[in-house]
C-alpha cells in the first residue's frame, strides 16, 4: 500500500476505497430507453402534461425550496421515467401517489434525482482568491476559522475550500462543513474519488499536495489525500428546513455557486441558528 511520487502530476495510490457505482461524468444520466411494461409501453417516451409538471414543480419547491423553471420538463421526465419503470407504472400521475408521504423512501429518491447540479473544483476562481485573503487575515487570531459549504453536491467545491485553507493555515484551527440535500451526492463527496479529468481545474501545486492518482483498479480516478479529507465533514441538510444549532458556529458561508460572505450577511437566510453567536 502507500503512495509514491513518480514524477507525474500527482502521487499514485493503491490504497483508497473502490469507486462507488456510477462515479464519473455519466452518473446522473438516465438509462437508455427500454420497454417498461408487458404491453410494450416505452416509459421513456412519456411526456409530462402541464398539470403533472406543475405538481412535481410544487412538490420539489415545498420539499427543498428549489423552483424548477419552465423548459425543464424533458429533464424531469427523463429522470422520473426510470422510477416508473422500476414500479411498473404507466403514468406520472399514478407515480405521484407514491410521493404523498413526505417520509417515504420514494420521496427521498425523487429529491435526489431532481436536485443534482453541476459542480467542479475551484469553480468561480475569484471567490477562492477572496477566501485566500480571508484566511490570511485570520492568521494569528484565536479560535477556529469555520467555513460552511452549502449545497455542496458531490464535494468538489468543498475540497477546494479545504485546499485553500490548508495552504494558508496549514495544520492550524480551521474546519470545513459541506452540506447537501442529496444523499447520493454526499456519498460521492465522502469517498473523495473523482474522474481524473477533474484534475484539469485544480492548481498544479494543490494536485501534488492534496491529491492521489489512482492506478490498477482505480485507474482513471483521483483521490483526495486522507490527511485533507479528515479535515472536512459532510452532512445532509435541507436548506428549506430549520437549521440545527451547530450551524451557528460557522461564520463564513460558501454556497454552491461559490459565493463567500461574512456571517452578518447570512442572516438573510432567515434561520435563527445564525443569530445564536457563541
Amino acid at each position: 500500500g502507500g503512495s509514491r511520487d513518480d514524477g507525474n502530476r500527482m502521487p499514485v495510490t493503491r490504497t483508497h476505497r473502490r469507486p462507488a457505482t456510477g462515479v464519473g461524468c455519466d452518473r446522473w444520466r438516465p438509462p437508455p430507453a427500454v420497454v417498461g411494461h408487458e404491453d410494450g409501453l416505452d416509459v421513456f417516451s412519456l411526456t409530462l402534461s402541464p398539470k403533472e409538471y406543475a405538481w412535481i414543480r410544487d412538490f420539489l419547491h415545498e420539499r427543498t425550496g428549489i423552483l424548477l423553471r419552465d423548459g425543464k420538463q424533458a429533464m424531469v421526465a427523463g429522470r422520473l421515467a426510470k422510477r416508473l419503470r422500476h414500479h411498473g407504472m404507466t403514468s406520472y400521475t399514478e407515480y405521484f401517489h407514491l410521493l404523498r408521504d413526505p417520509d417515504a423512501v420514494e420521496t427521498r429518491t425523487v429529491v435526489d434525482l431532481l436536485t443534482t447540479n453541476e459542480t467542479y473544483f475551484f469553480r468561480e476562481s475569484e471567490h477562492f482568491t477572496l477566501l485566500h485573503e480571508l484566511a490570511s487575515a485570520h492568521c494569528g487570531r484565536s479560535g477556529s476559522l469555520r467555513v460552511w459549504s452549502a449545497a455542496c453536491s458531490s464535494g468538489e467545491e468543498t475540497y477546494s475550500i479545504a485546499m485553500t485553507l490548508d495552504d494558508v493555515l496549514g495544520g492550524g484551527r480551521w474546519e470545513v462543513l459541506g452540506t447537501d440535500i442529496c444523499a447520493r451526492a454526499l456519498g460521492t463527496a465522502r469517498e473523495g474519488l473523482y474522474p481524473l479529468s477533474a484534475a484539469e481545474r485544480i492548481p498544479e501545486q494543490y494536485l501534488r499536495r492534496y491529491c492521489l492518482r489512482g492506478r490498477d483498479e482505480y485507474l482513471g480516478y483521483l483521490a483526495i489525500r486522507p490527511s485533507l479529507a479528515s479535515r472536512v465533514e459532510f452532512r445532509e441538510l435541507n436548506l428549506n428546513e430549520p437549521f440545527p444549532d451547530f450551524m451557528a458556529y460557522y461564520g463564513t458561508l460558501a454556497t454552491g455557486a461559490g459565493w463567500i460572505v461574512p456571517k452578518k450577511y447570512v442572516e438573510r437566510v432567515g434561520d435563527e441558528a445564525f443569530k445564536k453567536q457563541p
